[in-house]
């Protein structure tokens, strides 16, 4: 049976009179509702286009496009990174129909971005992701006749944040000396998943992270003191201080632009035994500046002495990757 809009309603009749005596009949019946807003007449190519079922493209995949600056080979196709600016375009499915026939269309934000740029000739929009939970978009016409009617609702564009890291060793600075129990390395990082782009975010360390002491590590604290180290079993992180985000370094995605530099030295009273912070990441939106978002909570840094007969083995680890020196007991 055909279907005719009455007052933005869809109704089932064989004619438009007893479409618009049906509508009459539910609004009595349903009693008192807020006017709809009285759309102007259409054209005939945009009177084809609203009569259509399929009206524009609504798979992702085919209608969002990292921005150049985010986007690279392997880039998943049907969801963005936060902070990830992208761009979308209205793909009409109505054959012999254009956008300029259709006097424009207007991407309109609903949840989830930061609207950027909104070209209605085009039918596109560029905007940022900001919210996890994803972006919401509609669009509207804007064109005589068109104007105010939603063309489609709810376009939903899932958005991740990130979720682990890669780590490698960079450098391994020996840092120890006599007397001492001690193992360093310096670290690079990637952040994952690596099929989005992270280049729309900042990245810290929080700090402020209690140590916890196994063996003879319990010592640290008195040797700290008694060493001028009173910060020692506190994580200091970098609170004040937030890093970049690399698109992509050395065949990785997503790389840290800063070199975390993993070390303890401590007496060797302080051996064996262990010493382990369980470390906070953070993040934040870089434009639209966004609050501040702990991702992770367990990256662990453990730094483990041993010791067996005449030998010492100082072993750092964190985030996957671990690095030992000798020292003498």
């Amino acid at each position: 049976m055909p279907k005719f809009d009455i007052n933005g309603t869809w109704i089932e009749a064989d004619t438009y009179i007893q479409a618009k005596a049906k509508f009459a009949a539910l609004q009595q019946a349903s009693g008192p509702k807020t006017v709809r807003p009285s759309f102007g007449p259409l054209t005939a190519k945009q009177q084809a286009f609203w009569d259509s079922a399929k009206r524009i493209e609504t798979n992702i995949s085919l209608i969002i496009k990292p921005d150049p600056a985010y986007d690279f080979i392997g880039h998943a196709t049907n969801k963005l990174g936060i902070g990830e600016k992208f761009t979308v375009k209205a793909v009409i499915l109505v054959p012999g129909v254009t956008i300029t026939d259709l006097g424009g269309l207007e991407w309109q934000v609903i949840s989830g971005a930061s609207r950027m740029a909104v070209d209605k000739a085009a039918g596109t929009m560029t905007a940022v992701a900001t919210d996890k939970a994803g972006v919401k978009l509609k669009v509207v016409g804007v064109g005589s006749g068109l104007s105010g009617r939603i063309v489609a609702d709810n376009i939903a564009i899932p958005v991740v944040e990130p979720q682990g890291v890669v780590s490698a060793i960079k450098a391994t600075p020996n840092r120890g000396g006599p007397g001492l129990v001690s193992s360093s390395m310096e670290l690079d990082y990637w952040l994952t998943p690596s099929d989005v782009s992270f280049a729309g975010i900042e990245w810290q360390e929080p700090g402020g992270e209690a140590a916890s002491f196994t063996g003879k590590m319990m010592n640290v604290p008195k040797w700290g003191f008694q060493n001028n180290r009173l910060d020692i079993t506190r994580h200091g992180g970098n609170p004040n201080t937030w890093m970049g985000i690399q698109k992509e370094y050395q065949g990785r995605k997503n790389y840290i632009q800063q070199t975390d530099t993993v070390s303890n030295t401590f007496g060797k009273e302080c051996a064996p035994g262990t010493f382990t912070w369980i470390i906070q990441w953070a993040y934040r939106v870089k434009n639209p500046q966004g609050r501040s978002v702990v991702f992770k909570r367990d990256v662990v840094h453990r730094f483990t002495a041993t010791v067996i007969g005449i030998t010492g083995t100082a072993t750092i680890s964190k985030a996957g990757s671990s690095h030992s020196e000798n020292f003498t007991p």
